[in-house]
């Protein structure tokens, strides 16, 4: 599922001391904001290059953590490569 990287999002990445800020934004939908954080570190001045931010964040949090993240993207590299 693609979500939107508006505009507003990367312009509160930045910042007047540092290249760019990663804390204080106004968005409550925090994975989109760390996509834009991301996105900085994107050279890509043609929409040209695929990239993808996967939070993990949540299942993090939680005790008995299973590692799935781990395995889902270790079988789609895995699948991309043959």
């Amino acid at each position: 599922m693609e979500f939107p990287l508006y505009p507003e999002y990367i312009e509160q990445t930045k910042s007047d001391i540092a290249d760019v800020k990663n804390a204080e934004f106004d968005c409550k939908a925090g994975m989109i904001q760390a996509g834009a954080f991301l996105s900085n570190f994107i050279e890509d001045e043609d929409n040209k290059v695929s990239w993808a931010h996967l939070d993990i964040a949540g299942p993090a949090y939680r005790k008995e953590s299973t590692g799935i993240g781990v395995r889902m993207i270790s079988n789609f590299i895995e699948s991309v490569k043959n």
